[in-house]
Parts: structure tokens; C-alpha cells; sequence
């Protein structure tokens, strides 16, 4: 998308930041879709799809979404991990599109990732509940590489970077006098199930013949403060579902 359209975007998010303290935590920026239309508008973008589509086909479901927001100077940083060890899916088709609402580069904690680990098994992970990992809980990959390996996903408002469930990434701490946000979507296909409770999902394209989510509607237009009200639940809601549905390795 254009850098206008994403400063659109980003003023949506910085809103909605607001609302919850001016800095809130990345869980509590979960599932913003199900609430908020503009984020829901976003997601469902037809230049992003047709992308999707070449990678899950035409039928796509909106399994989650997430906002990352590193304030300027801020300690905060995403430990090498891989999605899949987490989210309690039974397949991974399905791929994760990072849009940049801000330029993210090396000095503001642009995603890094391992190129090729997408090949590899899900992998043993540490629990640190470490207070300055972004992840819920401050998870870390068992995994010795070279620092050579390592590729940051430099990109510019409006550009996206796409992503396999088993990618080995993290990102750095906001070194910056600016503000990196990004905005993350995970894409399924209607086959994939959850292990566990269901949890909701939007169907972004095609039709859903396995009904093996909840199907949510598009959010209403609505005030900002009855749209906060209505994510803290869809928020908690899903984030307690995937945390009962998690079974350690």
C-alpha cells in the first residue's frame, strides 16, 4: 500500500494505543480485527489476499491478528521463536503478513529472522517470563547459529514481508527517537484446525466448508471507547483459549 494509506493506519493505531494507557502491552493488542473496522478493513485488503491466495488458495480465514508498537527508546524485544510451537494449529498452512504502518529498520527492531529454518522441525523453546520480551511468555528457541545467518527485514510504511509458521525470528529493542509499529496478520486455510477450544476467526475470502472455527462478522462502525470495551474480550477470550490449548513438549 501507499505510505499514505499507512500513515492513515498508523493514526488508527496510535488512537487505539491511547485508549488503552499510551503503552500497552503486544498481548493486549491482539485480535484488533474482530473490533475495530478500520483493522478489519486492513486485513482484508484485496492486494494483500491475492497474495495469500498464491500461498493457502482462494478460501482464507483471518485466524488472528496482533499490533507491535515499540516506542522510541524503548528496552522491549521479541526473542528468537517459532509460531507454531505456540499457536495450537494442526497444519501450517498458513502464513503471517507483517505490515510496516512506520519504517522498521535495523535501529528501531526490524523482525529478523534465520533464513531456511522454515525446513525445520518445531523446536524446543525456554520460558523465561522474561518482563521485556514482547511474547506472552517471554519464550525463547533452542537454537545455535551463526550471527552471519541472520537477515532484518528492512521496509518502508506501507510494505509487508511475509512469513512461515516455523521461521525462526525475533526482533531488537527501539534504539530509535521513533516509533515502530507494525501490524500482523496469520492467515489460515478453513481446513486447519484448532487444537483445543475454538476459537473465532473471519473469513476473509472464499467459503469456509469445515466450520472448524467460529465465524465472526465484520465489526460495526463504532465509538471509539464501545469498541475498546468490546476488544479487551474478544481479546482475553482468545488469548485464554490458546493458552489452555497449549500442551509443553
Amino acid at each position: 500500500m501507499t505510505e499514505k494509506e499507512a500513515a492513515h493506519y498508523l493514526e488508527l493505531s496510535n488512537q487505539l494505543e491511547d485508549s488503552l494507557g499510551g503503552c500497552p502491552e503486544a498481548i493486549d493488542l491482539t485480535q484488533v480485527h474482530l473490533s475495530f473496522r478500520w483493522a478489519y478493513d486492513l486485513a482484508t485488503d484485496p492486494r494483500i489476499l491475492d497474495v495469500v491466495e498464491d500461498l493457502i488458495g482462494h478460501d482464507i480465514l483471518i485466524w488472528a491478528t496482533s499490533i507491535f508498537s515499540k516506542h522510541e527508546q524503548s528496552s522491549s524485544f521479541v526473542g528468537w521463536h517459532q509460531d507454531e510451537k505456540y499457536w495450537g494449529l494442526d497444519s501450517s498452512t498458513v502464513v503471517s503478513v507483517w505490515v510496516a504502518l512506520s519504517k522498521s529498520d535495523v535501529y528501531n527492531g526490524a523482525m529478523k529472522v534465520i533464513p531456511k529454518t522454515h525446513l525445520l522441525d518445531v523446536l524446543p523453546h525456554l520460558e523465561t517470563q522474561s518482563t521485556r520480551n514482547m511474547l506472552s511468555r517471554g519464550q525463547e528457541v533452542k537454537f545455535e547459529f551463526n550471527d552471519s545467518e541472520v537477515r532484518h527485514l528492512v521496509l518502508n510504511p506501507g510494505q509487508a514481508s511475509l512469513h512461515n509458521i516455523r521461521i525462526i525470528h525475533g526482533s531488537e529493542p527501539n534504539n530509535s527517537n521513533v516509533k515502530r509499529v507494525g501490524f500482523a496478520i496469520r492467515y489460515i486455510a478453513p481446513s486447519v484446525k484448532q487444537l483445543g477450544e475454538k476459537t473465532k476467526a473471519v473469513l476473509a475470502r472464499g467459503i469456509d466448508n469445515y466450520r472448524h472455527f467460529e465465524l465472526a462478522p465484520p465489526p460495526e462502525i463504532m465509538q471509539l471507547e464501545n469498541a475498546v470495551n468490546q476488544h479487551r474480550i474478544a481479546s482475553q477470550d482468545f488469548l485464554l483459549k490458546i493458552a489452555r490449548s497449549y500442551r509443553p513438549q
